[in-house]
């Protein structure tokens, strides 16, 4: 099984960006704030407007994920910005073929962000966050050991779940600086290397 197969099948079994959101059971204020602020330059949404063979962005998620919340807006912004693209969520726990077929490719994180031409072929994948992150991240994590991010709060004792939900506030809210400070950027720029190489491909 490849993507095109289970995008094309499944495509419309996707939430759209609003259904997704108004399901979320973790992070919806974040994420609903998110999208109501975060914007591309006017040049980044020139640049995207070039992009008229992409037709389908397809991103595999789940609402614990703080990567998500930070770089799904960002996503949402690029898909408005394109000339003719739709955006589906798909909920990982929901789609195991599509999340066998990430795996397959020695993709292990979320997001993942598929960009598909009209005949759902694969032009590029984008996974997780911008590496510029990862540095950032990493210091944030040798200060707080006993936080893990891909932890499910669903599986947690009530303490630990308490815990874990007060050190994710902190993080969401570290995380959010970066991203105002640069990195959102950087994802953008990731994103069009990501696409440059596919047209060019």
């Amino acid at each position: 099984m490849n993507v095109l197969l289970i995008a094309s099948n499944s495509w419309f079994t996707g939430l759209t960006l609003d259904e997704y959101v108004a399901g979320m059971k973790m992070n919806q204020a974040n994420m609903t704030r998110r999208l109501a602020s975060v914007q591309l330059t006017l040049a980044e949404r020139e640049a995207f407007a070039r992009y008229d063979g992409l037709r389908h962005i397809l991103v595999m998620t789940e609402d614990w994920c703080g990567d998500a919340v930070m770089n799904l807006p960002i996503v949402a912004r690029i898909v408005e910005a394109l000339p003719r693209a739709d955006l589906r969520v798909f909920v990982r726990t929901a789609v195991p073929e599509l999340n066998a077929y990430y795996a397959d490719q020695g993709v292990a994180h979320i997001p993942v962000v598929s960009f598909l031409q009209e005949d759902f072929r694969e032009l590029g994948v984008w996974v997780e966050r911008p590496r510029t992150a990862d540095a950032r991240r990493a210091e944030w994590m040798a200060a707080h050991p006993d936080f893990v991010f891909s932890k499910n709060p669903g599986q947690m004792a009530p303490e630990e779940r308490q815990q874990w939900m007060r050190l994710l506030v902190e993080a969401m809210t570290e995380m959010e600086t970066w991203y105002d400070n640069g990195i959102q950027s950087d994802t953008v720029a990731e994103i069009r290397a990501l696409l440059d190489r596919g047209v060019a491909g």
